[in-house]
């Protein structure tokens, strides 16, 4: 009878052969769903270093309401 594999154990693998450092690493999520193409979503913590980069980086950007499709000029 084949043993089981624990998910911690097969998240392990699949970081490893991703080429992933699991140490920041809190999950991951594997979605097979028929038609659909298959992803992986890695949930890692953010550290105060890294935070304020992303941060930094972001500030550049704006977000800006789009106009109505289908608005008419007054």
């Amino acid at each position: 009878m084949s043993r089981i594999v624990s998910s911690n154990t097969l998240g392990m693998q699949v970081l490893e052969a991703l080429g992933i450092d699991p140490a920041n690493v809190s999950a991951v999520q594997i979605s097979l769903q028929a038609m659909e193409p298959a992803t992986i979503q890695i949930t890692r913590t953010i550290k105060d270093e890294e935070a304020r980069q992303i941060v930094g980086l972001l500030s550049v950007y704006r977000i800006e309401p789009a106009e109505a499709i289908g608005a008419e000029d007054d």
